[in-house]
């Protein structure tokens, strides 16, 4: 699983910056990390050890989006994808708390749709 997530955020961070015609070099540069761990961290070679917090976060920045949306974690909330064994251990039927009925999560906009909205709003001041 590890290793599928971290393919999905590399290919997110790749699709941003080509999206942005920024090259590995001057993205890594503008998160001060080496152009060879970009590369790893795009390819989704860091399944072993991970991506620190700082390094997501001056990713982000170099990118021009929230953390969120480059790192995003599954939604596990999700009746089809919630441990089954668990609602049963805890002595709970299958009905959902009425925390988690009210709990509804705002959509967040996607990098692109972000990326396209930036571009956008120069335009609009050019």
């Amino acid at each position: 699983m590890a290793s599928n997530l971290s393919m999905v955020w590399g290919r997110r961070i790749k699709h941003i910056r080509l999206e942005l015609g920024l090259s590995q070099r001057a993205t890594a540069a503008r998160a001060e990390i080496d152009q060879g761990y970009l590369s790893r961290i795009e390819n989704g070679e860091t399944a072993g050890r991970g991506i620190g917090d700082e390094v997501r976060m001056r990713l982000a920045q170099a990118l021009g989006v929230r953390v969120e949306d480059i790192f995003s974690y599954p939604d596990t909330t999700d009746q089809e994808t919630a441990c089954p064994n668990a609602a049963n251990a805890a002595g709970a039927g299958s009905s959902p708390t009425p925390a988690t009925e009210s709990a509804t999560p705002s959509r967040v906009p996607s990098a692109a749709e972000q990326v396209a909205s930036a571009r956008e709003g120069s335009r609009a001041h050019e």
